[in-house]
């Protein structure tokens, strides 16, 4: 009897003194609440400075959770940290006005609950900076009087257009018959390039693209007032829009981004709904093991927007590790919704073991469930080394679905991937829908050229393109060059008549200088254009392919 009450107080210390010693762990969690440092709802007034009081305590090593009250907060650039960044594929205004600026800071998680983040004037939201187990979820992002206008087409004549403006989100003047848009600080930017958006589809307008919408020469618009928020532009438009439809009305280069990413490792982004940026939505640069998860860069369409961010929805550049993209939704940005880059750069000298490791890049990327909705160019675009897989996603987009590229003589950017998977995904018909450089078919595989009498240098290898389906409206599907080992196997490919066919490359398949080509156990419906492969300086005895395929071949 004594030796079972011995051994129950001694279970009873025992279970006490663990108790005892997880809550005194230097693993605890440490809840920081933004409230109790004066941050409630505002609108006038600029909520940052509530931030920057409980900074000083985001500095330990301990395991921290940074809480909002949910609601709506507005922040304005006063009072915010400045800091002189270089961020990839943005104009170098320096320096970038930071709202949320972390930096040396570890084991944090940065919880919004819900709550809606709105921004003025030109400001880059979160910036990480040498930072190590951050996660951000939970929130919105947006603009009051974001970096892109948009105006309904109200009428359409031989010799003008009017075009309606909402002067409360883009503020406007109208000076020697241009327009131009107020950005706040007293600047003023000119309205540059235009997009057009189907009013009720809410995709770019097919056959429009890298050449003006409007024509050639629109720029020699004159306008004038004819009502508070109506503008007529008189000119003869090569071009003219459909009534009805939405012209985005560009005016800014990509500057500060919505979440600006670099020298950090392990960082999540999560539940966050990203609806404008003055640049891109997310860039990571030098960074390491990066996560994004129910990510969405699309429009606000509470405020009737047709446009996101003033770049790509997420840019990673030169980074390195696991980048891993799932449940995420990308929609009407000014550029490409994922773009993944290793920059070649001239190294001189290492001066810092932080400088050693960009010797060694190499992007792990994959990309799940996700949604790759209208945006001008390619929906992804691939140029780093490293395996990539695209698995179970679904493509909108107006030009590429999917670009595998490099230009290593004039922007250094490399693209010696060495495994690529492109495996059950869905290709909705108005892919490759417009006219964009390097786009040359619903896939694009485009390397550099090799120089005259040389043996070809294959840049990239082993891509496997199976088990996805295609509804297509037009010839061209896959575009290859400079491939080793490429497979197009158990595909099924389906004719659209959303859209009429309007390709120069009338080719189903076509493989520029490749090698080890193999189609396979393919379904093409009877009615697809083309079912065709076209071989350009590509052996025939480099193709493997069905007797049964029916898919005719031609030579150059």
């Amino acid at each position: 009897m004594k030796t079972g009450i011995f051994i129950i107080l001694f279970l009873g210390l025992f279970i006490f003194s663990a108790q005892a010693t997880e809550l005194n762990s230097p693993t605890d969690t440490t809840y920081i609440f933004l409230k109790d440092y004066g941050l409630y709802k505002t609108r006038k007034k600029n909520a940052i400075k509530h931030f920057y009081k409980a900074l000083d305590d985001l500095k330990t090593d301990q395991q921290k959770i940074l809480v909002f009250s949910t609601g709506t907060y507005h922040f304005y650039p006063d009072g915010c940290k400045t800091k002189v960044y270089y961020e990839a594929g943005s104009i170098n205004e320096n320096p970038k006005v930071c709202a949320f600026h972390f930096e040396n800071i570890k084991n944090l998680v940065i919880d919004g609950r819900g709550s809606h983040l709105i921004f003025h004037q030109e400001m880059q939201p979160f910036t990480f900076d040498n930072c190590q187990n951050i996660t951000l979820k939970n929130m919105t992002i947006d603009w009051e009087q974001p970096f892109i206008a948009q105006a309904e087409v109200l009428r359409v004549t031989e010799h003008y257009m009017d075009i309606g403006l909402d002067p409360r989100e883009s503020p406007y003047r109208l000076v020697d018959g241009k327009i131009f848009f107020e950005i706040g600080n007293g600047q003023q930017n000119e309205w540059n390039s235009t997009l057009e958006f189907d009013r009720k589809g809410r995709f770019i307008v097919p056959q429009t693209g890298d050449t003006p919408c409007l024509g050639e020469h629109w720029d020699a618009y004159h306008a004038e007032p004819t009502m508070p928020g109506i503008v007529r532009l008189h000119f003869s438009f090569e071009r003219k829009p459909q009534i009805g439809n939405y012209l985005i009305l560009q005016h800014s280069e990509p500057a500060s981004a919505g979440v600006f990413i670099t020298k950090s490792k392990n960082l999540t982004i999560q539940n966050l709904r990203l609806y404008h940026s003055p640049g891109h939505g997310v860039l990571a640069q030098r960074s390491k093991d990066l996560t994004f998860n129910e990510f969405q860069a699309i429009p606000n369409r509470s405020r009737n927007r047709y446009f996101a961010s003033n770049g790509n929805g997420l840019n990673i550049v030169n980074c390195s590790g696991n980048v891993s993209v799932n449940n995420c939704t990308f929609q009407g940005l000014a550029n490409e919704a994922v773009s993944s880059e290793n920059i070649n750069a001239f190294i001189d000298e290492i001066t810092s073991e932080n400088d050693a490791e960009i010797l060694d890049l190499a992007t792990q990327l994959t990309i799940r469930n996700s949604a790759f909705k209208n945006s001008p160019g390619s929906g992804i675009r691939i140029a780093n080394t490293g395996k990539v897989i695209i698995e179970n996603n679904s493509f909108e987009s107006s030009g590429s679905a999917i670009l595998i590229t490099s230009n290593l003589e004039s922007t250094h950017r490399s693209s010696a991937t060495s495994e690529v998977l492109i495996q059950d995904n869905i290709f909705f018909p108005i892919c490759n829908s417009g006219i964009y450089s390097n786009n040359e078919a619903i896939i694009t595989i485009k390397g550099n050229s090799t120089p005259a009498n040389e043996q070809p240098i294959f840049y990239r290898q082993n891509i496997r393109i199976e088990g996805n389906q295609f509804s297509v409206f037009d010839y061209p599907l896959l575009f290859a060059q400079f491939v080793d080992g490429l497979s197009f196997n158990r595909n099924t490919v389906e004719r659209s008549l959303d859209f009429a066919p309007f390709n120069n490359r009338q080719y189903s398949l076509s493989f520029e200088q490749c090698k080890s080509v193999n189609i396979l156990n393919n379904s093409f419906s009877e009615d697809v254009l083309g079912k065709n492969i076209f071989l350009k300086k590509t052996p025939e005895n480099q193709l493997n392919i069905d007797l049964n395929s029916k898919l005719r071949i031609e030579k150059y």
